[in-house]
C-alpha cells in the first residue's frame, strides 16, 4: 500500500456519511418472532445481523453467532427438534438489548471507530430510535474496495 494511505484513510472516512454506505431496506425480527423465523431470515437473505424491533423502533439486535450459542446451548445433553427450538426460543433473551446505533448522518470514521473494539460487526442505524438501516463490517470493505478502484 501507498505510504500515503492512513491519511487517506482517515480523510476519506471522516467526508463519508453513514446514509452513502447502509444497507436500506432491511430485514427485521420483531419480539415475537420464533427461531425457524429468524433462521430463515438469516439462511434466506444471506445475512449476518439482524435487528428487533418494537414496530419501527429498535429493541435489539441478534447475530448468528448468538443463534449458535443458543443452539448449542440447547443441544447440550439433549435431543432437540424445531419444535422443541422452537418452545424454548424467546428473541429477547438470545438478543442483545438496546445496541449501540448510529445516524444516517454519522461519518464513517465513527463507524470505524466502534466497530474497531471488536465488541461487534453491525450497527444498526436509527433516526430517533426508527430504523433507517444497518451498516455491517462488509459495507466498509464494499465501500474500501470501491474506494480502491475508483
Amino acid at each position: 500500500m501507498p505510504d500515503n494511505f492512513g491519511i487517506k484513510y482517515i480523510h476519506m472516512t471522516n467526508n463519508i456519511k453513514v446514509s452513502e454506505v447502509m444497507t436500506k431496506g432491511i430485514v427485521v425480527a420483531n419480539a415475537n418472532s420464533t427461531f425457524t423465523e429468524v433462521m430463515r431470515f438469516f439462511t434466506e437473505y444471506k445475512i449476518q445481523h439482524l435487528p428487533v424491533a418494537d414496530g419501527d423502533r429498535i429493541i435489539g439486535i441478534i447475530s448468528v453467532n448468538d443463534m449458535l450459542s443458543f443452539l448449542f446451548k440447547e443441544l447440550k445433553g439433549k435431543r432437540v427438534d424445531v419444535l422443541t427450538l422452537n418452545e424454548s426460543f424467546k428473541i429477547s433473551e438470545v438478543m442483545t438489548d438496546g445496541p449501540v446505533t448510529i445516524t444516517p448522518e454519522d461519518s464513517i470514521g465513527r463507524v470505524v471507530d466502534l466497530l474497531s473494539s471488536g465488541s461487534f460487526q453491525a450497527l444498526p442505524v436509527t433516526r430517533d430510535g426508527i430504523i433507517q438501516g444497518i451498516v455491517t463490517n462488509k459495507d466498509l470493505v464494499r465501500m474500501l474496495q470501491w474506494e480502491y478502484t475508483h
